[in-house]
């Protein structure tokens, strides 16, 4: 009858060690397509941003309706380009720029 018992117990064991295994999978792949996804989201708004203000950099226009109405999509993008135009001719705040954060 101990043989049986601690064969269970191996078997609840593994049960458990295997129901912990699957549950960090899980967890990993969430975490790995929320990076996914956000990284979609930044090559989708940098396209968005080409496409509006293409013309600024030689890129063939979209049509001025079009433009207007998106523009309010751009105040932050906007505003981020005021902030680096204030910088202007600074080289050393433009590094720090470029390496993130609000220095």
């Amino acid at each position: 009858m101990g043989i049986l018992k601690e064969i269970a117990n191996a078997f609840k064991g593994m049960f458990r060690e295997f129901t912990m295994f699957m549950f960090g999978m899980s967890k990993a792949m969430r975490e790995h397509s929320v990076e996914a996804l956000q990284l979609q989201y930044l090559e989708l708004e940098n396209s968005f941003l080409t496409i509006i203000m293409g013309g600024l950099v030689g890129m063939p226009f979209v049509p001025l309706t079009l433009s207007m109405e998106l523009a309010p999509l751009l105040s932050d993008e906007i505003k981020l380009m005021e902030r680096r135009h204030m910088l202007g001719g600074d080289v050393l705040s433009d590094y720090f720029s470029s390496i993130g954060g609000d220095w």
